[in-house]
């Protein structure tokens, strides 16, 4: 993950095409999520019993992380740390998340020209920008340094993650460096998107409880009315969801509205009452 420096594609052009060095037309390629026959074969390497393992992701809630190199390296580390990962959904994402929002690049992490923003400092920024993209309906963020933004309803500007123009509270600096970091991935040079939706649904309702949202508050942040009728928009389904299992006094309230979105709760999150 990451993102991919439009000058750094003209140089393989020229390692790769050194007849035609004004060449233009390289092509950059998304890697495939990793299928769970992978995922079995790097169990094994790490000397797991493949189906154990399978079933600790999937009762983690991680398919998620067992789908990228990066934060499957994590699942193993947990692993080996604590014999087992975490028993909830939201133990889960949460040392995910910290994790994705860490520095990797050994590189870029001892640099001394590159500003030092902690991962906590990028997970404080990231749920900004989750918050924005969920309730905004944003599926990509423009990068700081480009030149142009994209006129599009689904960019989420920068600037506007940065804050208003009377109180700029998160510098280019940080932005750029909370872009950088595993929760997000080149989109093009312009945009990058969130590597996985669930990361941004997550963050999102991690937003809404820091910011200490009352239960009603809360309601009307996820639900909409349609006709005569309250329900939650598919727009914000993932991110209700993550709301109702960090605030299970809101189950109630969604009970009535729309009671089909507690069957896709942890099950150790849901008030049985």
């Amino acid at each position: 993950p990451g993102l991919w420096p439009s000058s750094f594609g003209g140089e393989l052009a020229k390692v790769f095409w050194p007849i035609q060095p004004e060449m233009s037309d390289t092509f950059q390629w998304d890697l495939l999520p990793l299928r769970e026959r992978d995922i079995q074969l790097a169990a094994e390497d790490h000397g797991l019993r493949p189906g154990d393992f399978l079933t600790e992701v999937a009762s983690a809630g991680a398919y998620s992380f067992a789908a990228s190199p990066l934060s499957l390296k994590l699942l193993f580390q947990i692993r080996f740390s604590e014999a087992k990962l975490p028993t909830t959904h939201v133990e889960m994402f949460r040392k995910g998340c910290v994790h994705l929002a860490e520095e990797h690049n050994s590189r870029r992490r001892d640099s001394t020209i590159r500003p030092r923003v902690t991962a906590q400092r990028r997970l404080l920024i990231a749920r900004r920008i989750a918050a924005m993209s969920v309730f905004c309906g944003k599926s990509r963020i423009s990068r700081p340094a480009a030149e142009v933004t994209p006129q599009d309803d689904t960019v989420l500007d920068a600037s506007s993650v940065r804050g208003s123009l009377t109180k700029e509270d998160v510098s280019q600096a940080e932005l750029q460096e909370t872009l950088d970091c595993g929760l997000f991935t080149f989109q093009d040079e312009a945009t990058v998107r969130w590597a996985h939706g669930a990361f941004a649904a997550f963050l999102a309702a991690e937003w809404s409880e820091k910011l200490g949202l009352s239960l009603r508050d809360l309601s009307r942040l996820v639900t909409g009315i349609s006709g005569n009728e309250t329900g939650v928009p598919d727009q914000v389904r993932s991110a209700a969801a993550w709301i109702c299992e960090l605030y299970p006094a809101l189950q109630k309230d969604m009970l009535r509205h729309s009671p089909l979105l507690l069957l896709s709760l942890d099950g150790n999150a849901i008030d049985a009452s």
